[in-house]
Protein backbone atom coordinates (compact mmCIF):
# COMPACT_ATOMS: atom_id res chain seq x y z
CA UNK A 1 0.00 0.00 0.00
CA UNK A 2 2.55 2.54 0.70
CA UNK A 3 4.59 1.38 -2.53
CA UNK A 4 1.04 2.73 -4.63
CA UNK A 5 1.19 5.48 -2.49
CA UNK A 6 4.60 6.67 -3.00
CA UNK A 7 4.41 5.71 -6.49
CA UNK A 8 1.10 7.58 -7.10
CA UNK A 9 2.67 10.76 -5.73
CA UNK A 10 6.06 10.52 -7.75
CA UNK A 11 4.39 10.27 -11.07
CA UNK A 12 1.93 13.41 -10.06
CA UNK A 13 5.13 15.06 -9.23
CA UNK A 14 6.55 14.46 -12.72
CA UNK A 15 3.29 15.50 -14.27
CA UNK A 16 3.00 18.15 -12.74
CA UNK A 17 6.63 19.38 -13.68
CA UNK A 18 6.03 18.34 -17.01
CA UNK A 19 2.91 21.02 -17.21
CA UNK A 20 4.91 23.48 -15.47
CA UNK A 21 7.82 22.76 -18.95
CA UNK A 22 5.18 22.76 -21.33
CA UNK A 23 3.52 26.13 -20.09
CA UNK A 24 6.89 27.99 -19.94
CA UNK A 25 7.91 26.67 -23.54
CA UNK A 26 4.49 27.43 -24.86
CA UNK A 27 5.02 31.29 -23.98
CA UNK A 28 8.51 31.19 -25.54
CA UNK A 29 8.64 33.29 -28.72
CA UNK A 30 8.68 31.18 -31.79
CA UNK A 31 11.73 32.43 -33.23
CA UNK A 32 12.21 36.08 -35.99
CA UNK A 33 12.46 33.04 -38.55
CA UNK A 34 8.58 32.01 -37.95
CA UNK A 35 7.76 35.68 -38.32
CA UNK A 36 10.00 36.77 -41.29
CA UNK A 37 8.96 33.52 -43.09
CA UNK A 38 4.79 33.92 -41.84
CA UNK A 39 5.34 37.51 -44.24
CA UNK A 40 7.01 36.26 -47.31
CA UNK A 41 3.64 33.42 -47.13
CA UNK A 42 1.54 36.17 -46.81
CA UNK A 43 3.28 38.21 -49.71
CA UNK A 44 2.89 35.20 -51.75
CA UNK A 45 -0.55 34.70 -51.06
CA UNK A 46 -1.31 38.02 -52.38
CA UNK A 47 0.18 37.63 -55.91
CA UNK A 48 3.44 39.15 -54.89
CA UNK A 49 7.06 37.17 -55.98
CA UNK A 50 9.40 37.33 -53.32
CA UNK A 51 12.91 37.08 -53.01
CA UNK A 52 15.10 37.23 -49.87
CA UNK A 53 18.69 39.20 -50.37
CA UNK A 54 20.20 39.77 -47.13
CA UNK A 55 19.95 38.83 -43.22
CA UNK A 56 22.17 40.24 -40.60
CA UNK A 57 21.70 40.29 -36.79
CA UNK A 58 22.27 44.05 -35.32
CA UNK A 59 24.96 43.83 -32.57
CA UNK A 60 23.43 46.88 -31.49
CA UNK A 61 19.82 46.89 -31.18
CA UNK A 62 19.49 49.00 -28.19
CA UNK A 63 19.68 51.72 -30.90
CA UNK A 64 16.38 50.65 -32.57
CA UNK A 65 13.57 52.94 -31.68
CA UNK A 66 10.57 52.15 -34.14
CA UNK A 67 11.61 55.14 -36.20
CA UNK A 68 12.75 53.20 -38.97
CA UNK A 69 9.35 50.85 -38.73
CA UNK A 70 6.09 51.78 -40.80
CA UNK A 71 3.79 48.91 -39.93
CA UNK A 72 4.46 46.12 -37.36
CA UNK A 73 3.27 42.53 -37.35
CA UNK A 74 3.61 39.86 -35.16
CA UNK A 75 2.28 37.95 -32.35
CA UNK A 76 -0.56 39.43 -30.48
CA UNK A 77 0.43 40.00 -26.94
CA UNK A 78 1.49 43.83 -27.56
CA UNK A 79 -1.64 44.95 -29.70
CA UNK A 80 -3.11 46.68 -26.57
CA UNK A 81 -0.07 48.47 -25.47
CA UNK A 82 2.51 50.29 -26.93
CA UNK A 83 5.85 48.01 -27.98
CA UNK A 84 8.43 48.01 -25.30
CA UNK A 85 11.74 49.60 -26.93
CA UNK A 86 14.44 48.91 -27.46
CA UNK A 87 14.40 45.31 -28.63
CA UNK A 88 16.26 42.57 -27.03
CA UNK A 89 17.68 41.11 -30.70
CA UNK A 90 17.47 42.89 -34.15
CA UNK A 91 17.52 41.11 -37.53
CA UNK A 92 17.91 43.43 -40.45
CA UNK A 93 16.50 42.09 -43.38
CA UNK A 94 16.71 42.94 -47.47
CA UNK A 95 13.86 41.55 -49.76
CA UNK A 96 13.13 42.04 -53.16
CA UNK A 97 9.50 41.51 -54.30
CA UNK A 98 7.42 42.37 -57.55
CA UNK A 99 3.80 42.38 -57.52
CA UNK A 100 2.88 40.72 -61.36
CA UNK A 101 4.60 42.24 -64.02
CA UNK A 102 5.81 45.12 -62.72
CA UNK A 103 9.55 45.96 -61.81
CA UNK A 104 10.98 44.53 -58.53
CA UNK A 105 11.30 46.53 -55.26
CA UNK A 106 13.60 46.38 -52.65
CA UNK A 107 12.70 46.64 -49.16
CA UNK A 108 14.11 46.52 -45.43
CA UNK A 109 12.44 44.79 -42.93
CA UNK A 110 13.27 44.41 -39.30
CA UNK A 111 12.37 41.36 -37.05
CA UNK A 112 12.62 42.57 -33.25
CA UNK A 113 12.49 40.92 -30.20
CA UNK A 114 10.48 43.00 -27.68
CA UNK A 115 10.26 42.15 -24.06
CA UNK A 116 8.57 43.33 -21.06
CA UNK A 117 7.64 41.58 -17.85
CA UNK A 118 5.32 39.84 -18.77
CA UNK A 119 5.54 39.26 -22.86
CA UNK A 120 8.60 38.26 -25.08
CA UNK A 121 7.40 38.20 -28.55
CA UNK A 122 9.14 38.86 -31.97
CA UNK A 123 7.56 41.79 -34.24
CA UNK A 124 8.34 41.99 -37.52
CA UNK A 125 8.69 45.77 -38.21
CA UNK A 126 8.41 46.83 -42.13
CA UNK A 127 10.78 49.44 -43.03
CA UNK A 128 11.56 51.54 -46.29
CA UNK A 129 11.38 50.68 -50.10
CA UNK A 130 14.41 52.01 -52.48
CA UNK A 131 15.58 54.25 -53.28
CA UNK A 132 17.63 53.65 -49.50
CA UNK A 133 18.43 57.53 -47.92
CA UNK A 134 21.62 58.52 -46.96
CA UNK A 135 20.21 58.82 -42.98
CA UNK A 136 19.36 55.53 -43.31
CA UNK A 137 22.21 54.01 -44.32
CA UNK A 138 23.57 56.11 -41.04
CA UNK A 139 21.12 54.29 -38.94
CA UNK A 140 21.99 51.07 -40.28
CA UNK A 141 25.55 51.42 -39.83
CA UNK A 142 24.59 52.14 -36.15
CA UNK A 143 22.54 49.67 -35.48
CA UNK A 144 25.53 47.72 -37.11
CA UNK A 145 23.87 45.82 -40.42
CA UNK A 146 24.26 48.04 -42.99
CA UNK A 147 25.67 45.18 -44.99
CA UNK A 148 22.57 44.11 -45.70
CA UNK A 149 22.54 46.67 -48.44
CA UNK A 150 25.80 45.52 -50.47
CA UNK A 151 24.29 43.94 -53.43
Amino acid sequence: MRRATAFSLAAAVIVLVLAALAVIEFRHPTGWQDELIGHLARLSAEEDAVRLLAVKRAPMPDLFDGHLSHAERGNESYTAKPLPYPPDTLYCIQMEHRYGRSAPRRQLLYVALHRDLHNADWILHEGDYEPFGVELVLDLRALGCASVLDP
